[in-house]
């Protein structure tokens, strides 16, 4: 009996050794369903980069989202600072690690620019292929791919007083600096970075928008309790301030070709048909769920993205409703698993709950619903309190039905 128990122990013993030494024998990464929150960047070919904010992935569609390809040399190099990572308007691709690097080929090789660039902290580049940086107290614009570049203020701007600077492009081509701190101040240009003006907002306001017809859009940031998310239109540099009414921050926004103006702020949409004077709230196929419109990009027949759900969705017909469009994109929010076997489980998801019976290689979305706590029955079955509503599938089956114990079929917490 003894020398039993301690042959037992000797076999337990190597066998914890070899998980030790060789834990992918056992670990296994899945493959995880669609999702996640991305940032656009549209090429004048059409192409589409999608990045992820947080984690190391890059996507690339030639087919208008519909699907999405993973660009791999991302991870597999651990040497590249996303902190400092932009995707160009033209096609390069754009990181600083003591001066800036660019790629011409999706990041499967890099080229450093010049030393000039080690004191850039904001880097973008046109359509055109120009690019525009801010750094050293000036902003500095480059027609050569970033080997020289030239001063477009002769005297600096050392008189900037900034916590916060950003250098966007938007929507209207315009090329802008935003410059927050004691006096927020605004640089655009409207010629691919030839001519600047400046434009000072105040200390309480913060740039959103400049609508097609060139007012901008501002957001009272001061926090005084009684201007807290207010939104105002200013048409000119000298025009009063005009209260077009009182929003959460705004998390997107997008013009259509017919001159709507859509945008999204907390849990609403909003529409407006006279250049941002007055907005009409209106909710899209996924109901009062907070949406991020996506700016500036737009498909040739007029369709635009956004993300909601921890995931991108379009739209065809002007908001209303919003189709899943990630495909591909595989860095999702994933919110509750259950295992039915080695090789099915189910998780939810923002977008959902979702089924695998392979061990990742394929799933189907189940659930359409935002999906939060789920539960697998005693007899299979599928309980999920989704959306403020209880839906049930019985076993073997991955059809829903709402079962809400009210009238309404909603519940009231």
């Amino acid at each position: 009996m003894r020398s039993t128990i301690i042959s037992l122990l000797i076999l337990v013993f190597f066998t914890f050794c070899s998980l030790a030494q060789n834990p992918s024998d056992y670990w296994n990464e899945v493959h995880p369903p669609w999702g996640g929150t991305v940032q656009l960047t549209q090429l004048p070919s059409g192409t589409l980069y999608a990045q992820h904010p947080t984690k190391r992935a890059i996507f690339r569609s030639g087919d208008e989202g519909q699907n999405w390809t993973t660009l791999t040399h991302f991870a597999d190099n651990p040497d590249l600072d996303f902190t400092f990572f932009t995707i160009g308007h033209a096609g390069g691709f754009y990181y600083k690690s003591n001066v800036w690097h660019k790629s011409n080929n999706e990041g499967a090789s890099w080229t450093p620019l010049s030393n000039a660039t080690s004191s850039f902290l904001r880097l973008v580049e046109m359509p055109s292929g120009t690019l525009i940086a801010y750094g050293n107290d000036n902003l500095f614009r480059s027609t050569d791919g970033g080997q020289t570049w030239a001063a477009v203020y002769p005297n600096g701007l050392s008189f900037i007083s900034s916590s916060s600077l950003y250098l966007e492009i938007f929507p209207d081509q315009s090329i802008v600096l935003k410059a927050y701190g004691t006096n927020n101040l605004i640089f655009r240009s409207t010629d691919d970075g030839q001519t600047w003006t400046q434009r000072g907002l105040g200390q309480d306001y913060e740039l959103e928008m400049i609508t097609p017809d060139g007012a901008f859009i501002l957001y009272n940031a001061s926090g005084a309790p009684n201007l807290v998310n207010e939104l105002v239109r200013q048409q000119l540099p000298s025009s009063p301030l005009v209260h077009v009414g009182d929003f959460l921050p705004i998390t997107g926004y997008h013009f259509l070709s017919s001159g709507r103006i859509l945008m999204s702020a907390d849990e609403d949409l909003f529409y407006s048909d006279d250049d941002g004077l007055t907005w009409t709230v209106f909710h899209s196929s996924l109901g009062e769920i907070e949406h991020e419109l996506i700016p500036n990009v737009q498909l040739t027949d007029g369709s635009f993205f956004c993300n909601v759900l921890d995931a991108l969705h379009k739209s065809s017909d002007g908001g209303l409703t919003m189709n899943f469009s990630a495909r591909g994109i595989d860095k999702p929010t994933v919110e509750q698993i259950r295992f039915l076997s080695d090789s099915s489980y189910m998780v939810s998801l923002p977008t959902g709950i979702w089924k695998t019976a392979n061990k990742g290689a394929n799933w189907n979305r189940i659930l359409t619903e935002p999906s939060g706590d789920f539960e697998i029955t005693p007899a299979g079955g599928i309980l999920s309190l989704s959306n403020r509503k209880l839906f049930y599938a019985p076993p073997g089956s991955s059809q829903f039905t709402n079962i809400s114990p009210t009238t309404s079929g909603i519940f009231a917490y």
